[in-house]
């Protein structure tokens, strides 16, 4: 204990104690409330029962009084018990609240045999009757509490075993003799860039010892050297090695979560019963709105819980850090941490692969082998992960820069690298890779004719990806188009510019599009939390927990940092171009030729969505003759842009021509439609232009990427 307590006096922590002081403080004022209470409860249960005894010398009366003085006795011992018991504070409060419901029961209870046997009449026996199912119902749902379990589900874990890989567990029985932390009691991986330790937690397991099972992601073995491997669990070990601080921390979190934001069954379950007729729903609906209220207070109260739990859980992850680190060597955590945001884009843009396979009908036979041809190809750098947190509340943790900006300031431990594979842990480790693999097209109904792509035919793939952009620009130019209808590049270029590439082309400008993307997402994602599309009354931001009228607050905060970023691009955009142009004047072409595609299928969007609208009015409008040949008139005036656009998909070889569009295309141009004759219009030919315009969105997507590639590759050169 002792020990326990001089962890968080120890420097740097000053801050994070006073926060966790005033927790404790307003805990302990509750708990004293709850106590006074439930003491002073469980004596008048005693003397209710040893009354009945006294004044109803009945066998049954006699038995219901035994027990309630029985339990009035129990519930006093118990509070001695834990009153006595040192450093339990966090324990009493759910033996006082368990107590307290079962004193609520008994009461409850006992008053309906009481009113039964007193007033042995009809009304009273239904009222009785009604008082003591309330009753039961109130100790199922107490029941149910006391032995739910909160279980931590993955469909695509698969459990191994010491005899398949005894290497591996001889390797992690030894690292938790390290640590000091027990052995998991079941081994499991699976295919992401991962390791966990896990529990499936119910109320016991926060007092009683319960053995965590071991999670770990073949994406993130993939990706990483055994020395990286041995830093990265030590350090989830560590997260759990000491019983009294992060383990129960977490616990206590994912199982109040899972009770208060996760019991959608047991509120339907009460509403269902609250529902029924007569005197029973007479009782059952008081019932269900005390549970709601009751609910709806510990919901505040778990907040402060929550935030002050925040401070604790960032400072038990440095110490799991440092524990790590004095095991592995902080250079091989560094490293390791450094290589998961890494490993998790490689292995996202395997799966994003998978997906476009697919439609050739063509699956993996080995996802890991495909992850690891993008890890090796160097072109892909961290993803920004979403700052939005709307499932694992219960679990906190600080950011990657804070940890290793803790480490490298407070952690001296280096170790030497070890450029062995991890995958040498695991006996034929390419089979457990491929079954793996077929566990990710579990849920994917399979024809026949599928087929596997093979190592080879997804590096063709992958290295010809014409999406791909130069490593020099450190993903600047990633994911994105730059906007240059309204440049004026003569401006432009006549501007003098004092810059150096690094200052233009760093990791920082790098994570400017990702930065982006990643708020789009999470803005998207709180507005499924606001309309209610996502089951989440609460999310956190950056650690920190809000409820859902808080979402315009963090939606308006996330689309200013949009407008901020989106500015910092446009202006290093312009930098860019003059930089290269002083180089090299034969860059403006490529600018000017990729302004002009892009100017030109502005004025087609607008063409076809003008010419889309005149078809459709000759279907939902009675129109005279007149007005027909007026709107004809205005269609064939917008044929030569509709045209010009159709030749350029022709033109540059966006589609072969021994392709069903290219002979459509190429019929469109080649023909000179009336639209219109003395039998009226011709319904052909205005479907064959209809089809001219939609659909075509992909093709022109292509024309302009293959210009901005042109210009973003052709300003490299001298």
């Amino acid at each position: 204990m002792i020990k326990n307590v001089l962890f968080w006096f120890k420097p740097g922590r000053a801050a994070g104690f006073k926060k966790v002081i005033t927790a404790v403080f307003l805990f302990f004022v509750v708990y004293a409330v709850l106590l006074i209470t439930v003491a002073l409860l469980a004596t008048a249960i005693c003397y209710t029962g040893l009354r009945i005894i006294i004044t109803t010398p009945e066998f049954l009366v006699i038995a219901a009084g035994a027990g309630l003085v029985a339990f009035g006795c129990l519930v006093l011992f118990l509070l001695i018990k834990f009153l006595f018991t040192p450093w339990q504070h966090d324990k009493v409060i759910y033996a006082v609240i368990t107590s307290a419901a079962l004193a609520l029961v008994a009461v409850s209870g006992s008053s309906g045999i009481w009113i039964i046997m007193a007033r042995p009449a009809m009304v009273a026996i239904v009222v009785g009757a009604a008082l003591i199912a309330s009753d039961g119902l109130v100790l199922f749902f107490l029941i149910r509490y006391l032995f739910r379990v909160a279980e931590n589900i993955n469909p695509g874990r698969l459990e191994i075993t010491e005899e398949q890989h005894s290497q591996l567990f001889a390797f992690i029985r030894q690292l938790t003799t390290d640590v000091g932390m027990p052995f998991p009691k079941k081994v499991f991986v699976s295919p992401e860039v991962n390791v966990s330790v896990f529990y499936n937690v119910g109320l016991w397991s926060i007092f009683l010892p319960v053995s965590g099972n071991l999670e770990i992601g073949l994406g993130l073995v993939n990706s990483i050297n055994i020395a990286e491997f041995k830093a990265i669990l030590a350090c989830e070990f560590g997260y759990f090695s000491r019983r009294s601080t992060k383990r129960f921390i977490y616990q206590a979190n994912y199982l109040i979560y899972n009770l208060l934001y996760d019991n959608r069954r047991d509120a339907k379950f009460m509403q269902s019963r609250a529902k029924m007729r007569d005197v029973f729903a007479f009782f059952a609906l008081p019932a269900g709105k005390i549970g709601k209220g009751i609910l709806l207070i510990l919901k505040k109260v778990y907040k402060i819980i929550s935030k002050n739990y925040q401070t604790i859980s960032h400072e038990v992850s440095f110490h799991a850090d440092a524990i790590a680190a004095g095991v592995a060597g902080r250079n091989n955590l560094v490293t390791a941490l450094n290589r998961i945001a890494v490993a998790g884009g490689c292995y996202t843009i395997a799966l994003n692969a998978a997906s476009t396979f697919m439609k050739e009908k063509k699956v993996t036979r080995n996802i890991f082998s495909n992850q690891l041809t993008v890890l090796r190809s160097g072109f892909v750098h961290p993803l920004s992960g979403s700052r939005i947190n709307y499932k694992n509340q219960w679990a906190c943790y600080p950011t990657l820069k804070e940890r290793i900006q803790r480490l490298e300031s407070a952690v001296p431990e280096e170790f030497p690298d070890n450029d062995i594979s991890t995958w040498d842990l695991f006996s034929n480790p390419k089979t457990l890779q491929e079954t793996l693999t077929a566990n990710l097209y579990r849920e994917i109904k399979q024809e026949p004719s599928f087929q596997f792509y093979e190592e080879n035919e997804f590096d063709t793939w992958y290295l010809a990806n014409p999406y791909k952009m130069p490593a020099v620009y450190k993903g600047f130019y990633n994911r994105r188009y730059i906007d240059l209808i309204n440049w004026d590049l003569e401006a432009l270029a006549a501007q003098p510019v004092h810059v150096q590439p690094g200052a233009l082309f760093n990791e920082e400008n790098g994570q400017l599009p990702s930065f982006i993307s990643r708020n789009e997402k999470d803005i998207a994602t709180l507005k499924a939390i606001k309309e209610k599309h996502v089951r989440a009354e609460s999310f956190d931001f950056e650690g920190t927990k809000y409820e859902r009228s808080n979402c315009d607050e963090i939606i308006a905060k996330m689309e200013e940092e949009i407008v901020l970023i989106k500015e910092k691009l446009l202006q290093t955009d312009k930098q860019a171009f003059s930089f290269f142009y002083q180089q090299n004047n034969s860059v403006m072409v490529l600018y000017q030729q990729y302004q002009a595609i892009q100017r030109q299928q502005i004025v087609f969007t607008e063409t076809a969505g003008q010419v889309i609208q005149l078809i459709n009015s000759f279907y939902t409008s009675t129109l005279t003759s007149e007005e027909v040949k007026s709107t004809l008139g205005k269609i064939a005036a917008h044929e030569l842009v509709i045209k010009k656009v159709m030749r350029s998909i022709i033109d540059e070889n966006i589609i072969t021509s021994g392709s069903p569009l290219y002979k459509q295309i190429s019929n469109y141009i080649n023909t000179q439609y009336l639209y219109f004759s003395d039998k009226g219009k011709h319904d052909e030919e205005l479907y064959a232009l209809s089809e001219m315009l939609t659909g075509k969105s992909p093709l022109l997507e292509e024309i302009q990427h293959k210009y901005y590639r042109k210009m973003i590759e052709g300003q490299l050169s001298k």
